[in-house]
């Protein structure tokens, strides 16, 4: 019968899945060697079960739940294991896919599922390129511009943002080899859903922050950018008192009117003077230590989620374990 036909995908995707396979690894190998011994601990709990391979054993464990909270970023690294077209390694959940449009409708046939998932993430691989190609003409024709307007706000963006959290991994790729582009801001925008909305930063930080996500968060416990405004009185709108050029100080930031919600409310309602903030020798906004102590009016941060990483031991693949699992 037709729908008994194993579905081939084509013979450029399991070469696409290496390629960003590799390309992860040559960037960031930490995380690749993350997610070999979490997958390995899987394997090796499901290889000591002596339940049939059909059963949900595997998927009901704390080594499956520690991958599983990875999130998205694995996505790539999951293909790559099946397109190596070894079906006793067979290890999905669509939990970890966002998007409807990459994610199979699974079934008790695990080769050809396998199959599909290699052949939908290649076609994904090829959109995402030409995609972060015409981005990155964005950075080369606006190099000059000190605003990030002029790449946040533009089609080419957007285009990758709507294809969401499945492809964190290229887009980490991409960032490590242009540090200097604006891929912080499109990668918390598509974890956390908003920009960031600084009015500065430290590059280098950011990057750190990004880079030790990858490596060894959970998805969980992404950097998140947190600003906090201050309503100045009416009369700060005109001329910065005391109390708003000590808030620059501590943040090393100038004073914006347009960046300060709330204004309106703060004419109509004619709030009292704020009282100027404790003077600091904080080295400056974006690390993760400003959560402790709480962060000065008009302070922007960075929330750094804390990482806890558990050493699996990579035990040996042993023989014959399949699994496969839809989740609604």
């Amino acid at each position: 019968m037709e729908t008994d036909r194993i579905f081939e995908p084509s013979r450029e995707a399991p070469d696409s899945a290496s390629k960003l396979y590799n390309a992860v690894y040559t960037a960031f190998p930490e995380a690749v060697t993350n997610f070999e011994s979490k997958w390995a601990a899987v394997h090796a709990v499901c290889y000591s079960k002596t339940t049939s391979a059909q059963d949900d054993a595997c998927i009901r464990t704390d080594e499956f739940d520690a991958l599983k909270r990875l999130g998205p970023k694995i996505i790539p690294f999951v293909v790559f294991k099946l397109a190596r077209d070894d079906v006793d390694q067979n290890l999905w959940d669509n939990a970890l896919e966002n998007d409807p449009d990459y994610r199979p409708s699974l079934d008790e046939d695990l080769r050809r599922c396998s199959s599909r998932i290699v052949e939908l993430n290649y076609q994904r691989n090829k959109i995402v390129e030409a995609r972060v190609e015409a981005w990155k003409k964005v950075h080369r024709e606006n190099n000059l511009q000190s605003s990030s307007h002029a790449f946040t706000l533009c089609e080419e963006y957007f285009d990758l943002l709507e294809m969401g959290t499945s492809i964190i991994a290229p887009l980490m790729v991409e960032y490590y080899y242009n540090q200097g582009g604006y891929w912080w801001e499109l990668l918390h925008e598509i974890i956390h859903g908003r920009k960031m909305g600084a009015c500065m930063y430290q590059k280098p930080v950011l990057f750190e922050e990004c880079r030790r996500f990858f490596n060894e968060g959970e998805h969980g416990q992404a950097p998140e950018c947190i600003v906090n405004y201050v309503i100045f009185p009416m009369r700060s709108l005109r001329e910065p008192t005391c109390a708003t050029r000590a808030v620059a100080k501590v943040n090393n930031c100038h004073f914006q009117e347009e960046r300060s919600p709330g204004i309106e409310a703060a004419r109509a309602q004619q709030l009292p003077p704020i009282h100027s903030p404790p003077e600091t020798t904080t080295a400056g906004p974006w690390r993760g230590e400003f959560l402790q102590p709480q962060p000065q009016p008009n302070q922007s941060v960075v929330r750094r989620h804390p990482v806890t990483t558990t050493s699996a031991s990579a035990h040996a693949v042993g023989p014959g374990r399949r699994l496969i699992r839809n989740v609604p």
